[in-house]
């Protein structure tokens, strides 16, 4: 149902869009955004490619910038989720650099990384990562 909802609000945004409203059809992107992320992780295995395409095609046509702080997280946790680890960082990261969020958000940082370095290095590589990258960030989140 989650998802038949956001379907709706996707729609109803490319509508408003068509006709120049970019504000109302970013707010129906938005509203629609949060819940294919809630069906998404309401499945709590690998979502299917399908819902990810739907989210990564809503995520593009917002930008990070215009994502809430809730809104991120559940986008972190869906990405990871997915194993779309080289986004999965992005957001975090991207989370993380907004004013009085780092401190809060540190230990999730440092497990992230430990996550990503527990993955073979083909399966970094395939998700666009370096090792070396992940470790820097790694100590850095530990400093």
């Amino acid at each position: 149902r989650l998802a038949l909802v956001a379907e709706l609000l996707k729609e109803e945004g490319e509508i408003l869009a068509a006709q120049g409203d970019r504000a109302a059809a970013q707010a129906s992107w938005l509203r629609g955004l949060n819940f294919y992320l809630e069906a998404g992780l309401a499945e709590g295995s690998a979502p299917a490619p399908v819902l990810s395409q739907k989210i990564n095609l809503l995520v593009d046509q917002l930008g990070l910038a215009c994502l809430s702080d809730d809104t991120l997280w559940a986008l972190f946790c869906y990405t990871e989720l997915a194993g779309q680890y080289g986004p999965a960082a992005a957001t975090l990261e991207h989370l993380a650099e907004r004013p009085g969020v780092y401190d809060d958000l540190r230990p999730e940082l440092a497990a992230f990384y430990q996550r990503l370095l527990a993955l073979t290095p083909a399966k970094l590589a395939q998700s666009g990562l370096e090792r070396s990258v992940i470790e820097r960030k790694y100590q850095q989140s530990q400093q």
